[in-house]
């Protein structure tokens, strides 16, 4: 792994210019590279400024792209099972429409599930983009004897993509009951062969049928 990360601060006005309305002015251009010998190399930016109407008063603001490696474990992590109970939905559809619930609330189909879970070689860092603005107040008119006040204002923009995470065997089950509402299924998921049908001892046989016969 080789990693380099460059910074230049730009101050534009400063508070000896006495410009008014611009007590101070200043930026910042970032920039970060990083070369990973499994998942490549990447290059990200991030500019930022800082605007003092007055002193006290800070507008600021900042857009910068972001990434985050997968680690040693979600890349290599060798096979393992888990078995856990989980909610299957299929059945809970099943009935719903057999009419023997009312709601999806009332379902109690709890499953045993297995799960295999394994490292994925093939992964890509995370990537994101983040932006944002906000306000910095420090009134300086309050006594020094009463403290020192700051008060901050900001909001934050941020878009993932390529999230890596645990997807689970919840989740797959739910993904596969909103497929099998629409035809299709979660080849995720691999369902047990059902039980063969099962004869009640009072259903009528054949013997039975020919006493009938001969009855009549």
């Amino acid at each position: 792994m080789a990693s380099a990360y460059l910074e230049f601060a730009i101050p534009v006005v400063s508070p000896e210019m006495n410009i008014p309305l611009v007590h101070n002015l200043e930026f910042q251009l970032a920039g970060r590279y990083e070369d990973f010998s499994d998942v490549g190399d990447v290059a990200k930016p991030k500019v930022a400024g800082a605007w003092d109407i007055f002193d006290g008063l800070r507008i600021r603001g900042s857009w910068a792209q972001g990434f985050k490696a997968p680690n040693l474990e979600q890349i290599n992590a060798t096979l393992v099972t888990r078995s856990n109970t989980r909610t299957d939905w299929v059945k809970c559809e099943a009935d719903l429409r057999a009419g023997r619930i009312a709601s999806f609330s009332n379902c109690a189909r709890s499953q045993s599930t297995t799960a295999r879970r394994a490292g994925n070689p093939d992964l890509k860092p995370e990537e994101s983009e983040t932006w944002g603005v906000g306000a910095v107040f420090e009134p300086h008119f309050v006594p020094p004897e009463m403290g020192r006040f700051t008060f901050t204002l900001d909001y934050w923009n941020v878009k993932q993509e390529g999230i890596v995470g645990l997807f689970g065997e919840g989740n797959a089950l739910i993904l596969d009951y909103l497929e099998r509402v629409q035809g299709r299924s979660n080849p995720n998921v691999i369902r047990a062969a059902a039980p063969p049908p099962t004869t009640s001892r009072s259903s009528t046989t054949p013997a039975s049928r020919r006493w009938a016969r001969s009855s009549t």
